[in-house]
């Protein structure tokens, strides 16, 4: 359980590699898990930007991510991700900070 963990280490890494709806519950458990040790850690959830998944995906996972109290974000596989990928990530990290 994240809980033991959280008052030991600065973040901690969740990594979730399924669609959004999977992302939003599991970064929810992990945030609740984090809080109820009361920890000042911080919660960085890996999100999948490989295989199967697309660049009109990275927004909906991005934004399931942080509605449920992410703190940062990771997109796994940069060494795979190809111009389309990365125009996708760059346009929803610079949407997400221009709507802050």
């Amino acid at each position: 359980s994240y809980r033991y963990f959280a008052s030991a280490v600065d973040t901690l890494h969740c990594v979730i590699h399924w669609e959004a709806p999977e992302v939003e519950y599991n970064t929810a458990r992990a945030r609740q898990q984090i809080d109820s040790a009361n920890a000042e850690c911080e919660l960085c959830v890996h999100l999948p930007a490989y295989g199967r998944f697309r660049p009109q995906d990275i927004r909906p996972l991005t934004e399931a991510a942080l509605r449920q109290g992410a703190d940062r974000i990771c997109y796994f596989c940069h060494d795979l991700f190809d111009d389309p990928m990365l125009d996708a990530i760059g346009c929803t990290i610079s949407g997400i900070r221009g709507a802050a």
